[in-house]
């Protein structure tokens, strides 16, 4: 490895403090607690958008409701005078003149301009006329239409049966008299022994509600409709090419309706066009039809959307911030814990610089009085090193030094610390280690690094080294740390004056001895 290259920390020294704990922890606190913040935020936001949804909606469903009701209020109102004209009609003309009228033409001039006239005091109005007991029309505001029929559905029964009351019909163009979809409104004659005597009848053309629907005010995609009690489509707004055989909504998704409430609000998809829409519903007093206001329900919720695109680019943006802050938190963090290796490490080794380990030594001191335990040192340095950097260069020197400081790290455990003190002597902090487990240690070293043949040369050439290494280990007495290196410096000064690649072992109650 090229001279200056910085190594991987090792674990072999790093264990982190307390303060770094208490940092972590304190991450961890502050932004899981901005975490679950934003995810209850995010939480609330939805339920209320949702809540808010749902009201919008029930509020279209409401007014949709309202406004169908306004408008059959309306064909309650022209049937209501409708019948007033009827009731005049049957009071002024008598059963017995309608059936006198059979082929009576002066009775048929006299009384038929008379109902044309009539019809004018009817908004809408297309015909008036009086048909007899057998349901066929005598006296019509129309000529052309005296002799037909009615296909009223009192008059299919025989004998007919019926109420002193006013009735409404809707005529399909094929059962109307004009041939044309019509809503007929009638009143029977009925005699104080309760024989049905005939009555009198008006039609409406349907247009004229195509024409009246068509005043409103109408959003992009809302609708207004007239259909008949199967839903079919009578009159439309807007205009419509679709074909008016379609029902605009279904009526199964309204089980009750007409029976037990005569108004009611759904939420279905047209056929007519495929839009999804919030359609109010009410029938027509009386009348077979039915009345549908539809508001578009995607034009409804256009605000909704608004907001809630606002509130979710809010709410990303607050993720996106927190996200961005955690990211320079950390990054801080890390550069932080950088900054603490680079201050605690030997660049070229990537173990523990001499600070560092002065200070992991005072810490292990502090903790074997605590625990009344041992700990031992073994001080290496590189036998005739000058000689190997003038032989082999200064890269083969840092590979040495590199090749020692791995064959340390390799013999110790988890609580060990392995450090360089400067140039080529290192050191080794054995934790809960007696002075018999340092000298095995500091033996099994030095033979692994008299055999080693991983270092070569630049010219790759195996280059062959040794170690001195000198052990202590604590002493009650030992005031400092300080204490413990001089006795581990004078072990190792006595392994060089025994010839190196020695091990030389020195107690706090001895002299040096040499146990190689």
């Amino acid at each position: 490895m090229p001279s200056g290259f910085r190594r991987p920390l090792r674990a072999a020294y790093y264990r982190p403090g307390r303060y770094t704990w208490q940092v972590l922890f304190s991450t961890v606190c502050i932004y899981g607690t901005m975490l679950v913040m934003l995810a209850g935020a995010a939480v609330w936001l939805g339920f209320d958008m949702a809540l808010s949804r749902e009201q919008i909606i029930q509020e279209r469903s409401a007014l949709a409701v309202q406004q169908s009701q306004f408008m059959s209020q309306w064909f309650g109102t022209t049937v209501v005078a409708a019948d007033y004209v009827l009731r005049d009609v049957l009071e002024k003309v008598t059963a017995d003149e309608v059936n006198s009228s059979v082929g009576n033409k002066d009775e048929i001039q006299r009384v038929c301009p008379w109902l044309a006239k009539k019809i004018s005091t009817v908004p809408g109005a297309i015909g008036l006329g009086l048909y007899d007991a057998e349901c066929i029309y005598r006296l019509v505001a129309d000529t052309t239409k005296i002799g037909l029929k009615s296909n009223l559905s009192f008059c299919a029964s025989s004998p007919v049966m019926t109420e002193n009351r006013a009735y409404t019909q809707y005529l399909p163009a094929i059962k109307s008299a004009s041939k044309v979809p019509t809503i007929a409104v009638t009143r029977p004659r009925i005699s104080s022994e309760g024989h049905f005597l005939g009555g009198a009848l008006a039609a409406f053309h349907i247009g004229e509600f195509q024409r009246w629907i068509q005043s409103f005010p109408l959003g992009d995609h809302d609708v207004l409709a007239l259909a008949d009690s199967d839903a079919m489509i009578v009159a439309h707004n807007p205009p419509t090419s679709a074909n008016f055989e379609k029902r605009i909504i279904s009526l199964e998704e309204l089980p009750n309706f007409g029976r037990q409430r005569s108004s009611a609000s759904l939420i279905a998809v047209s056929p007519l066009d495929g839009r999804t829409r919030v359609y109010g519903v009410s029938k027509v007093e009386n009348i077979p039809l039915l009345c549908i206001v539809g508001f578009d329900l995607h034009d409804s919720l256009h605000e909704w959307r608004r907001r809630a695109w606002q509130f979710g680019g809010g709410f990303l943006g607050m993720l996106l911030l927190y996200t961005l802050a955690l990211r320079e938190h950390l990054l801080t963090l890390r550069q932080w814990d950088d900054m603490r290796d680079l201050a605690a490490t030997d660049p070229l080794t990537g173990v523990a610089n001499r600070r560092q380990l002065v200070l992991c030594g005072e810490k292990e001191m502090a903790r074997s009085r605590r625990y009344q335990g041992h700990i031992s040192l073994l001080m290496v340095d590189i036998d005739r090193f000058k000689s190997i950097n003038d032989l082999w260069g200064h890269a083969t020197g840092d590979r040495v030094i590199q090749a020692v400081a791995d064959a340390m790290v390799a013999i110790t455990r988890g609580q060990d610390v392995v450090g360089r003190l400067g140039g080529e002597e290192f050191l080794l902090i054995l934790a809960e280690t007696d002075g018999v487990g340092a000298l095995a240690n500091a033996e099994r070293l030095r033979e692994t690094i008299q055999d080693m043949v991983s270092v070569t040369s630049d010219d790759n050439q195996i280059v062959r080294f040794t170690v001195s290494v000198g052990v202590t280990t604590s002493a009650p007495d030992d005031a400092t740390f300080a204490d413990m290196l001089g006795r581990a410096d004078r072990a190792l000064y006595a392994a060089k004056n025994c010839g190196r690649n020695q091990v030389v072992g020195v107690w706090p109650e001895t002299c040096a001895r040499n146990v190689a």
